[in-house]
């Protein structure tokens, strides 16, 4: 893909939102909860706020286990594939 927008004179800019669903389906949200990744409020509850997802929480970047922790998600195998439901494309 990313030949064929060079062959067009285009380019991709990949971003990640650094805010996370809070949902206990959520792979991601649970593991950063369970690590204690999460920004803290002042009585050491996980930080939640709102954003495009919903209720939101904020991985603690100046934690530099986090970092780590963060830079490994973005391994290949770490991906997840999911496949829309029969019939609805």
């Amino acid at each position: 893909m990313l030949r064929r927008l060079a062959d067009k004179k285009r380019k991709m800019v990949s971003i990640v939102d650094p805010h996370i669903k809070v949902d206990p389906d959520y792979r991601v949200h649970n593991e950063l909860r369970a690590r204690g990744f999460y920004v803290k409020t002042k009585d050491g509850s996980d930080y939640e706020g709102w954003c495009w997802p919903g209720s939101t929480a904020y991985p603690d970047f100046t934690n530099p286990e986090m970092r780590e922790w963060w830079a490994s998600m973005f391994a290949y195998d770490q991906y997840e594939v999911r496949r829309p439901p029969p019939g609805s494309l």
